[in-house]
């Protein structure tokens, strides 16, 4: 059976909801005041439940200011 694998969040050993773009999410990081753990050329994060829920509300809310300057 294939191994669970941890959140790349610092300190989090909960088990892995999602995956998301590093580059989405730098930001939302930095706002929640979090670190993620990923190697050099990781282009993606693993995130549990509790962190992609936190993480998606940030990304959301950018991606709405960026749509509203095109218009």
């Amino acid at each position: 059976m294939p191994e669970k694998k941890a959140c790349s969040i610092e300190g989090c050993e909960n088990e892995t909801k999602r995956t998301v773009s590093l580059a989405k999410t730098e930001f939302a990081l930095k706002k929640e005041g979090l670190k993620a753990i990923h190697k050099p050329k990781e282009t993606k994060i693993r995130l549990c439940a509790d962190h992609y829920k936190k993480i998606k509300k940030h990304i959301k809310e950018k991606e709405k200011l960026e749509r509203a300057r095109w218009r």
